[in-house]
């Protein structure tokens, strides 16, 4: 069970639907064949199995979440998941300020609990985080009937959360939403976009996956009179 477990963690299930749902199967009966493997994409997010959560919460409590929190019950799983990690990253920061001796950073227990912090953090929310916080950037997940307490959540991720992974609080808004998408991935106002690479030679091949995590680091001046978008929007 444990095995089973932790491979629905590491490679969970992107391909069946979720039986609850009742597929529209003339979106992909309709489409074109050179369309078909984008719509059979498309369908897999619409109609798959979600896989944020691996942990379930008491059902009282997601139920309570899902009706007076979030602004959309389907964003459940995205709520839950952010739970998860922010009781994640403080019961391992705590563990770490607490029991860790603070003048011997290099011991062995210090590097195996960096190792198994960053393994954990990694593996099981990594990819699930920076998803989930990238959905967060385009749609609201608190319900804006909370007020301030709406507006503190829905930031908590790019605020708080992002920088256990390398991302400096609001680093992502403005990278992802005011530079990428405002610039539309064009280049050399989108400083990530990687269109103008030529993926027909090696050396840029390699380059162009790569692009983006230098730029994640570099202020974006020619932007910055819109980060109070971010702020006061």
């Amino acid at each position: 069970m444990a095995a089973s477990w932790l491979k629905g963690v590491l490679q969970p299930d992107i391909l069946t639907h979720d039986p609850s749902l009742r597929v529209d199967e003339t979106l992909l009966a309709k489409a074109k064949p050179h369309h078909r493997f984008a719509v059979e994409c498309a369908l897999h997010d619409l109609y798959g199995k979600r896989a944020e959560v691996f942990i379930k919460l008491p059902k009282r409590l997601t139920d309570w979440i899902a009706r007076e929190v979030i602004s959309d019950a389907r964003d459940l799983p995205i709520a839950v998941l952010m739970i998860q990690c922010t009781v994640w990253l403080s019961f391992s920061s705590m563990l770490q300020l607490s029991c860790l001796p603070r003048d011997e950073f290099f011991s062995c227990k210090c590097l195996l609990a960096c190792a198994l912090h960053t393994l954990i953090t990694w593996i099981f929310f990594g990819q699930r985080f920076i998803l989930a916080m990238h959905y967060g950037t385009h749609r609201s997940l608190v319900h804006p009937r909370l007020g301030l307490v709406a507006k503190a959540l829905n930031n908590f991720p790019q605020l708080v959360l992002s920088n256990f992974w390398g991302m400096p609080a609001g680093a992502y808004y403005l990278h992802h939403c005011i530079m990428h998408h405002r610039s539309n991935n064009i280049f050399p106002d989108d400083l990530s976009a990687t269109t103008h690479y030529d993926r027909g030679r090696f050396l840029q091949e390699i380059e162009s996956p790569t692009t983006p995590f230098p730029h994640m680091w570099r202020p974006h001046f020619s932007h910055m009179s819109e980060i109070e978008f971010f702020f006061f929007e």
